[in-house]
């Protein structure tokens, strides 16, 4: 048996990430890539061919105001602006449990 991935002459666009999807909106870079796969029988004959086109997908985090891998509380000091996406894993509490004018946009 014998296996190999090349990377395909589509390789390496740049996308907007389509709605829907995580991380929707966002600017990234996609990869294509091809895996080929060939069997042989015990004479040495060629016995199956496999072939599977993928993609992969890099997103640069420099495009989020703020990035957090569970609960994130924001507690706003005076003129506090944040211009850009916020993306957690968890909950998001802005201004919890403080009299504030905050608000999220």
């Amino acid at each position: 048996m014998q296996t190999y991935v090349l990377e395909s002459t589509l390789s390496t666009d740049w996308i907007v990430v389509p709605r829907g999807e995580p991380f929707q909106n966002q600017f990234g870079r996609e990869y294509h890539y091809v895996v080929y796969s060939m069997a042989h029988n015990r004479n040495g004959s060629h016995e199956a061919s496999l072939e599977m086109h993928f993609k992969s997908r890099t997103i640069p985090m420099f495009q989020w105001a703020a990035f957090y891998g569970k609960d994130l509380e924001v507690l706003p000091a005076t003129g506090m602006l944040l211009n850009g996406p916020v993306h957690t894993n968890g909950d998001l509490y802005l201004g919890a449990g403080a009299r504030s004018t905050s608000r999220a946009r």
